[in-house]
């Protein structure tokens, strides 16, 4: 049976963010083809997507994957024989192993009958506010965006970020672990479906992304969200000032990325290091407060995008603007106001 290449390959590519690293559970590693459907799961996430092939069994995902990114022509014809997965395209011949028992329990996902409309702003919500969240898996929900009506919220206890809406979700509320939002933000997500300890995101090309969620309760941050201090204005050219700071604080996973802020002096500066170097940025700003935190780069830079000023209380930093709210606790050694 023939199919289009590009299809393929965006199915595949597509489910990739379900793969395992490694292979802890049988066939977490492999893609999944059943039911007109390719799916992977690894025991946190499952995500399904349609094709145009009907086969059924598991493939070695890097294997199937890097050779469909590597064949010419624009269509694939893929056969089944002797549990093979016969692969011809242009002047390219393949077999690859195809266990024809699926083992994969991707049948632990649940989905319920009814699907909400998410808000056109919620895939910005869950960007904004999943970078305050803690990447300490002993630390409970504080490791989750908290999604609650028209809020989202997440919080590691030094951090708040919340992100109010420009509608209701219309389902219960849920808790998805960070890492996973960082995973999904680049997809074009519309319906939500929340079912028995499972949410599931639908996108508007038909894949079906689903996560475990959190059960327990999550903590109430209004009070802390209330600063009363001195206000300032952060200087216009500090965007530019991240584009370069950036060169040291890139990784790999975005939430890992750090950078320091320093205001002292009239100055702020910036600083980020790296295995392999160091950067720091100054510039003059018009302000007698003193203080220093820490921020991912590209919350800050999306702050600064909305809103350049900020709260400055006892032992806190509060930026805030119609929609949303980012409060940061402040380094002891440096937090303190000019007299």
């Amino acid at each position: 049976m023939k199919t289009s290449k590009e299809k393929l390959q965006k199915a595949i590519d597509t489910v990739s963010i379900g793969l395992a690293t490694k292979e802890m559970i049988e066939q977490s590693t492999s893609f999944i083809f059943k039911n007109g459907m390719v799916q992977t799961y690894n025991d946190e996430i499952s995500v399904q997507y349609p094709v145009e092939i009907e086969i059924e069994g598991a493939v070695k995902a890097q294997e199937f994957r890097q050779l469909i990114s590597k064949v010419k022509g624009d269509e694939v014809d893929i056969e089944v024989e002797d549990n093979q997965l016969l692969l011809s395209a242009g002047r390219t011949k393949a077999g690859l192993q195809l266990q024809a028992e699926i083992t994969l329990p991707v049948d632990e996902v649940r989905l319920g009958k009814k699907w909400h409309t998410l808000p056109e702003d919620f895939i910005q919500a869950i960007k904004f506010t999943m970078a305050a969240a803690s990447k300490d898996m002993s630390r409970g929900v504080l490791v989750c965006v908290h999604v609650s009506e028209r809020m989202v919220t997440a919080s590691d206890s030094y951090r708040i970020a919340q992100y109010r809406m420009v509608c209701a979700i219309g389902c219960d509320a849920f808790l998805i672990p960070a890492h996973v939002c960082s995973k999904i933000v680049g997809y074009d997500i519309e319906k939500v479906n929340v079912h028995e300890g499972w949410v599931s995101f639908r996108t508007k090309d038909g894949a079906i992304i689903s996560c475990r969620t959190y059960q327990e309760k999550f903590v109430d941050v209004s009070q802390h969200l209330q600063v009363e201090g001195e206000e300032f204005s952060f200087p216009t050219q500090l965007k530019d000032m991240l584009e370069r700071v950036d060169v040291f604080s890139k990784r790999d996973y975005i939430l890992d990325e750090h950078v320091d802020v320093t205001i002292e002096k009239g100055r702020i500066s910036l600083w980020a290091e790296s295995p392999s170097g160091w950067i720091e940025e100054k510039a003059g700003i018009d302000t007698k407060v003193e203080c220093e935190f820490g921020i991912t780069p590209y919350l800050l830079r999306d702050i600064c995008d909305k809103e350049h000023t900020a709260i400055l209380g006892k032992t806190t930093l509060l930026f805030s603007a119609d929609n949303w709210k980012y409060l940061s606790s402040l380094r002891s050694s440096t937090n303190k106001k000019k007299a």
